[in-house]
């Protein structure tokens, strides 16, 4: 998934300002703005499209589950996982500021991540004492409301708060291997994987959650082919399927390892506001297979979008053994 463009900045400003926020408002607003950043109408009585099937999640009555709306607070989140897989893989909070003034007031380790709690997309990354800390940006995200920029329901009645976590760094990495755990229907069927993220060299792969095969993306590999699986991910792999259980029919569980252990990052209800843009439409109805198929494997659905790929570059299909 490529992100290609934005949406333009003059439709939200139009629909913030005259649409009601309420039902009928959210729904007109996302299909609204569905339509004009993918450029094709949400077909949500029979989904095609992956991005068809996460809209009409969105706008259905479990897109609103109080569960939901309780782990898109990242402080909340904390108490889900600690009671569900257990504390052992939260990342560890350091503090929780909530007000303005407790920012003025505190004092930042050396080295942390702040984030607001109801949010999304928003981090300072605190490498080390000599990097300034912005409060005046910390201090805005508190009159920041999600839900007004995207109208995604489950942010609506978030109290604002930031929270400040431990800097996690592995292997001499500034920044760790983020795994990303796509969940449909209770299970794991594929990972995002992101390596060197900050980094001149990033990377960005799919695998299965066997890690049996890997779908070349259109980012360059500066590591020269296959990755060898994190020791633990067994285990991660189980606590997403733990995870993903109460959250039927798609959550995404984004986790990090240090080859020792495993940290639950963030559960991430709708990825980009259900908006994935793709490199073609075609893509966008392969990947929907995820949604509309559980009986495929999810090497099969990889195989569909790499036969796709090579239709395309008139290449042949490619999956990487690993």
């Amino acid at each position: 998934m490529v992100l290609l463009r934005r949406t333009p900045a003059f439709l939200k400003k139009i629909t913030q300002a005259f649409l009601p926020k309420n039902e009928l408002g959210d729904r007109l607003f996302s299909v609204g703005l569905f339509a004009v950043t993918l450029r094709y109408l949400p077909n949500l009585k029979h989904p095609v499209t992956y991005n068809d099937f996460m809209l009409k999640l969105k706008l259905s009555a479990e897109g609103m589950n109080p569960l939901r709306q309780f782990i898109a607070d990242k402080e909340y989140a904390k108490l889900y996982l600690a009671a569900k897989v257990g504390d052992e893989h939260n990342v560890p909070t350091l503090a929780i500021l909530r007000s303005p003034e407790e920012v003025d007031r505190f004092t930042f380790p050396p080295r942390c991540i702040i984030k607001p709690t109801h949010l999304s997309g928003q981090v300072i990354l605190r490498t080390d004492e000599a990097m300034a800390v912005d409060r005046a940006t910390i201090k805005a995200w508190f009159d920041r409301c999600y839900y007004t920029y995207g109208r995604e329901g489950i942010y609506k009645h978030l109290v604002p708060k930031v929270i400040v976590e431990e800097f996690l760094a592995y292997d001499g990495n500034e920044f760790p291997r983020d795994y990303k755990f796509y969940c449909f229907h209770g299970e794991p069927r594929y990972i995002q994987v992101e390596w060197g993220r900050g980094t001149p060299d990033p990377m960005r792969f799919y695998q299965t959650p066997e890690w049996s095969k890997r779908l070349p993306t259109l980012m360059p590999d500066p590591h020269n082919g296959p990755q060898p699986a994190p020791n633990k991910l067994a285990e991660m792999v189980a606590c997403a399927r733990t995870i993903a259980e109460d959250f039927r029919p798609f959550i995404r569980v984004d986790m990090y390892t240090d080859e020792r252990t495993f940290l639950v990052g963030e559960i991430t209800n709708y990825p980009a506001n259900c908006m994935s843009v793709f490199h073609s439409r075609a893509y966008d109805i392969l990947w929907a297979k995820f949604h509309s198929d559980p009986a495929l494997s999810s090497e099969e659905v990889f195989y569909s979008i790499s036969r796709q790929w090579a239709e395309e570059t008139g290449g042949e299909p490619v999956l990487i053994n690993l």
